[in-house]
């Protein structure tokens, strides 16, 4: 049997809120900041006023949320199965990964799309194949 404890929020009120424009596909944190994915890039807000830091505006459609490894903020764009490298501290493109697979049907169609990390390992989803990234 597991004892559960979980979060009572009758006694919450709002902290903040904030209008985010373009509409948000997901939403990750990392200690201090919350990573807002949306079709034209990744934002990056302070968690506790909500305060901008830095909007990528890439220009791909991100449906999954955004993971940090290191102090790299990595985020997966549907299609050609691109994970992009940015900067947690500002909006640079540190680099990105793109998977070539010839074997994949309709690629730029794919939503079934996922980003997670383990202590040292980078991993995705898409569609029937899962892709894992580490450092050697």
């Amino acid at each position: 049997l597991i004892d559960i404890d979980f979060l009572d929020v009758s006694d919450f009120s709002v902290a903040w809120e904030k209008t985010i424009i373009p509409t948000v596909n997901a939403m990750s944190k990392n200690s201090d900041r919350i990573f807002l994915s949306t079709y034209r890039g990744i934002l990056a807000l302070n968690a506790s006023d909500g305060q901008e830091i830095w909007e990528s505006n890439i220009g791909e459609d991100f449906l999954t949320g955004a993971v940090v490894i290191d102090n790299v903020v990595y985020a997966k764009a549907p299609g050609p199965k691109t994970i992009y490298a940015l900067s947690l501290e500002n909006v640079e493109i540190l680099g990105k990964i793109t998977i070539v697979d010839d074997s994949a049907v309709e690629p730029y169609a794919s939503y079934a799309t996922g980003i997670f990390t383990t202590d040292n390992l980078l991993f995705f989803f898409d569609r029937d194949r899962l892709y894992a990234y580490g450092k050697p």
